[in-house]
């Protein structure tokens, strides 16, 4: 024939729901698990791939993003581990960061059930399990959202905590502060994390927060992986003082938007303050101005409440 047909062909196939394509809906983990994981205990992402290759019941990948979008879901969602021999860990649904997914013979998908002695990477702290997971002996509330403020005084002072848009966390900081009679904070503690382009804007933003805020001390807990449309993969991980962080983010800085095919990762400011931060104070006030206006997305945030007396 003249004409191409190649269009004509990939159209009976979508309507047949013979292959998958950028513009098709995501692939549920669950189908992943139910349908295409090729048996036994593990499975390395390539087997997964091989499977949806060979398996008539099985649409094509004609976007390889389907399988890894699906294969992140299942992390989430607690289908499955994330083994990277390269970290000696693998990443489930408690940890704190997502990986950058390889189709490779190398990564494996570990079935939970099995998973026992399995070093986790990036879990949340001890600090952030108790307050997600342990309830306020008084008030029965989860101990982050404690708001009774009655403790035994060898208590660890229990943090307060919010997550949402940057107007929304410190209003609830506010909130959290006042019911619990709560006069000042020593830390603030500000997290995001996200994928793609989002996640390098909200990098830049959080960077940028840095030189305007008052007097802290800043440490940075970080991790990134970019996947580049030419092939090239970086990954890093850092946590340290501010000032030493600055030179990783300069090569963020060089990563063009356009150039990026995947990205994940997360990344945590914490502020120290010298003799505490007044809460409804002014540098409270100047802290969340510049947070709103940057408007770095979904965050999380936490205040360790000052001791007094």
């Amino acid at each position: 024939m003249e004409r191409d047909q190649s269009e004509v062909v990939l159209r009976v196939l979508r309507d047949l729901k013979r292959v998958l394509t950028a513009d098709d809906p995501p692939l549920a983990p669950k189908f992943v698990r139910e349908r295409a994981w090729p048996g036994g205990e593990r499975a390395t992402t390539l087997q997964l791939r091989q499977e949806f290759a060979s398996r008539l019941a099985l649409p094509i990948l004609l976007d390889l993003n389907k399988l890894k979008e699906a294969v992140k879901n299942g992390i989430r969602q607690g289908l499955w581990l994330y083994f990277d021999p390269r970290r000696g860990c693998a990443w489930s649904r408690e940890s704190t960061t997502t990986p950058l997914v390889e189709i490779s013979s190398d990564v494996e998908l570990i079935l939970p059930e099995v998973a026992a002695g399995v070093p986790i990477c990036d879990l949340p702290s001890e600090e952030v399990r108790r307050s997600e997971e342990e309830t306020c002996p008084v008030c029965h509330r989860l101990v982050g959202r404690c708001i009774c403020g009655i403790r035994e005084r060898s208590q660890v002072l229990l943090e307060i905590a919010a997550e949402g848009l940057a107007a929304q966390v410190f209003q609830a900081l506010l909130d959290q502060a006042q019911d619990r009679k709560v006069r000042a904070v020593a830390s603030l503690s500000l997290e995001v994390q996200g994928s793609k382009a989002e996640f390098l804007r909200d990098l830049r933003a959080m960077a940028l927060a840095v030189p305007q805020l008052p007097k802290a001390t800043v440490s940075v807990d970080a991790y990134a992986a970019l996947d580049l449309e030419d092939g090239t993969q970086f990954e890093f991980r850092y946590k340290g003082p501010w000032n030493r962080y600055r030179g990783f983010h300069d090569l963020l800085q060089k990563v063009k938007e356009d150039e990026l095919r995947d990205a994940t990762g997360r990344l945590e400011l914490r502020l120290d303050f010298d003799g505490g931060l007044e809460v409804g104070g002014r540098d409270l006030s100047t802290i969340r101005d510049i947070f709103v206006q940057l408007d770095p997305g979904g965050m999380k945030l936490r205040a360790v409440p000052k001791e007094e007396g």
